[in-house]
């Protein structure tokens, strides 16, 4: 089924085009260049239902969205193609047709789509997203997340990498900090799941060794794929656990850390529901940690599945966000230990409730695909989230590192992930290191503005702003900035000098400031 189809036509150069992958991203230069956008909602590649153009210089544009409190699955698309001196935009959405097993069914589509003419760009599109959020949708959680514990909402900084090196970082930073735990398992990565016993033999000493530092320790599974090659496959059914395809078929999936061939489980499936519970009780109980991080669950897109042993209709339909939903509600019932969180990584919206925190590090980022602030601009004031994307550098040195964590903290987020051995280990990062310090100290006493404040905008503040070039995101400024709404009401502006060199600039609000290399600076505003 499909939403109604609308068509744009676009015959000016100075036209954005919005679409909700990860963060949010703007695509400009839309004459003469065919593309297209075919993604599944709710994923990391559609983390909100809806897509926006606007003519930059005039400041108008069109809004395309539906309004689904359900979170139903959904295709978001959008083709542009050229015809001779315009282009021809067509926005879509699509909706797998559900109950399709059963003959003369009858079918209705969820929420409502909508068409709003607006004034402005991506910011005001979003606004109008946001007045649905806020308004109907089941997912929103409470105010400021009072349900999360407190050494989470607190946390400035996480790490990801060996360690050894966490613990000599932990020295260099001198605040508390949490880690993603990789490969504290015998068995290779990406292999062999949801086999993650025996661990390794030392990794329950490391973990009490990290946490007498002050690091809080969560450990990877993954939240949806099974190995068949397993000896738990057969003998408890993950055949039956696993989506099926209209022909009776599962669906597979193969990544190039393992090459290994693993079924997409279904989260609606009992098998899998009990396997997931069964993990939660083991590491926490024999690792002693602080919660455990569940991947994909916020970032894999939905599957419509036909297997008939499922308790949801066969095809599309709003089971796949209600399961994951229902499981993690007994997860943190019945399973998750005083104290302790469970992460997810990416950021599919309906799924915010479901976890303490989310790691957002796959917004694509290139000079012709602008991140921009949607998801902090809409989710800020009820989400916690890591890092702001990532890039897999192997020298921090060459610029994107302070990027990256300047953009993280003025989005809200918690710093990170970071791997110490690219600054602590190696000498020539002390640079880089000292920034992030800088950053850490700073961010630790922002937490009457991060939890349960409003992202409001950005900003460029004007003077002496020099421009850089990023590594794969392209020219941008060295001095940027973001306005903000406490709890209390009181607006702050943070600036962020990203330099190794003092600037002083101009705010918005008139006043001039001379920013330290390396630094952040927060004005409050009456």
């Amino acid at each position: 089924m499909t939403y109604p189809v609308l068509h744009i036509t676009i015959s000016s150069d100075d036209d954005g085009l919005f679409f909700p992958q990860g963060c949010g991203t703007v695509t400009q230069n839309l004459l003469g260049v065919k593309q297209e956008r075919n993604d599944m909602y709710p994923s990391i590649n559609a983390s909100c239902p809806y897509m926006a153009c606007y003519h930059i210089q005039a400041r108008r544009g069109i809004y395309y969205g539906a309004h689904d409190r359900l979170a139903a699955a959904k295709r978001i698309a959008y083709t542009v193609e050229p015809n001779g001196t315009a282009s021809d935009l067509l926005f879509s959405i699509d909706v797998p047709a559900m109950d399709l097993t059963h003959p003369q069914n009858s079918q209705t589509l969820n929420g409502r789509l909508v068409w709003a003419l607006f004034d402005g760009d991506w910011y005001d599109a979003a606004q109008i997203y946001r007045a649905f959020v806020l308004a109907e949708a089941d997912w929103l959680p409470s105010f400021g997340r009072p349900d999360v514990p407190r050494w989470m909402r607190e946390t400035p900084l996480w790490f990801s990498g060996g360690v050894e090196n966490v613990l000599k970082a932990s020295e260099e930073i001198g605040v508390p900090a949490a880690l993603h735990l990789y490969c504290w398992h015998k068995i290779p990565f990406d292999n062999d799941y949801p086999h993650y016993f025996p661990a390794r033999d030392t990794a329950a000493a490391e973990i009490a060794a990290l946490q007498e530092r002050g690091i809080h320790v969560m450990p990877y599974i993954n939240g949806r794929l099974w190995d068949p090659s397993t000896e738990s496959y057969g003998p408890r059914n993950g055949k039956d656990a696993s989506c099926r395809r209209p022909d009776g078929n599962l669906y597979t999936e193969i990544y190039p850390t393992s090459q290994v061939p693993n079924t997409v489980t279904c989260p609606a499936s009992p098998i899998w529901h009990d396997v997931i519970m069964e993990l939660a009780d083991r590491i926490q109980d024999e690792l002693g940690t602080n919660g455990l991080y569940i991947d994909q669950i916020a970032a894999a897109a939905p599957y419509p599945c036909y297997a008939k042993n499922h308790n949801h209709p066969a095809g599309g339909g709003e089971f796949w966000y209600h399961s994951y939903r229902d499981m993690m509600r007994d997860l943190r019932k019945d399973h998750l230990r005083p104290g302790n969180i469970v992460f997810s990584e990416e950021n599919a919206e309906c799924y915010i409730p479901s976890f303490d925190v989310l790691l957002t590090v796959n917004t694509p980022h290139s000079p012709d695909c602008r991140i921009v602030p949607l998801y902090p601009m809409i989710y800020s004031d009820r989400v916690i989230t890591v890092a702001f994307t990532y890039s897999p550098y192997t020298d921090v040195r060459n610029g994107d590192f302070r990027y990256e964590n300047m953009q993280c903290l003025l989005y809200g987020a918690q710093l990170g992930w970071v791997d110490p051995r690219l600054l602590w280990v190696d000498d020539k990062s002390a640079y880089e290191a000292e920034f992030l310090k800088n950053l850490v100290e700073f961010r630790k006493n922002q937490h009457d503005v991060f939890l349960g404040g409003r992202y409001i905008r950005e900003f460029i503040p004007e003077g002496d702003n020099p421009i850089a070039e990023v590594p794969v995101f392209g020219p941008d400024y060295m001095v940027k900035g973001a306005e903000w709404v406490s709890p209390s009401g009181q607006r702050v502006l943070y600036v962020v000098n990203s330099d190794s060199k003092p600037h002083t600039v101009k705010l918005p609000t008139g006043k001039t400031i001379t920013l330290k290399p390396i630094s952040a600076e927060r004005i409050n505003i009456k």
